[in-house]
């Protein structure tokens, strides 16, 4: 090989370090690109435990997660969360709080339950997005208050700016929608949300029982 073809080569491998440098520039400066979005995609290796950790896909889903003691008494009531077209978990996690995770663990744990909604009711996936994001927006300048403006009302604000099912979503709405027709993400987290009310109520009839006899 001539000592012009070697300098050639050389520029074009400098060259193309170059592009390789300014494309991962750009990658970060504008997270919206496609070399971001590969950049964020997961490893293959990640995909291989995934899958062989069965974790379902959260995009377009409403997330549930029990909460300590209140769970335990009343097991329909939950912390509840939102996953974006990514499957990236958003929820109020208190005062001028929202959480984000790529793996859907939310302010008292990894999710436990969720409901895959029909993205096919909203003229795009942006839409759904933009609606989270404005929700975060507003709920992050709140505060939080457990008995009327809470997780739910964060999720039904979601709801309702797509609007999502023509609208009018509420706290009590969702509530009773996740615990009727909420997919388990494992025997777990059945036992997450119900193991604890069945041996609180056992103990009680076994007090009653007891009592009965005395």
């Amino acid at each position: 090989m001539t000592s012009r073809a070697l300098t050639e080569l050389g520029t074009n491998n400098k060259s193309g370090s170059i592009d390789l440098e300014q494309s991962n520039i750009n990658g970060i400066l504008h997270p919206s690109s496609k070399i971001s979005t590969t950049a964020m995609a997961p490893s293959n290796n990640n995909i291989i435990s995934d899958t062989t950790t069965r974790i379902p896909d959260f995009s377009f889903c409403i997330l549930w997660s029990p909460l300590p003691i209140i769970t335990w008494i009343i097991p329909f009531i939950g912390h509840l969360g939102i996953a974006d077209s990514r499957g990236y978990s958003h929820d109020f996690q208190g005062p001028y709080s929202i959480g984000t995770s790529r793996k859907a663990v939310m302010a008292f744990g990894p999710t436990t339950r969720y409901l895959k909604m029909d993205i096919g009711q909203l003229s795009s996936a942006e839409r759904w997005d933009d609606a989270i994001r404005e929700a975060d927006r507003i709920y992050s300048g709140r505060m939080h208050n457990l008995f009327c403006d809470n997780c739910h009302s964060h999720v039904a604000k979601a709801l309702n700016l797509m609007p999502y099912g023509g609208g009018k979503w509420n706290m009590v709405k969702l509530c009773f929608l996740v615990f009727f027709r909420g997919t388990f993400v494992s025997f777990g987290g059945f036992l997450c949300q119900f193991l604890p009310f069945l041996v609180f109520v056992f103990l009680i009839v076994l007090f009653r029982v007891i009592l009965g006899k005395s």
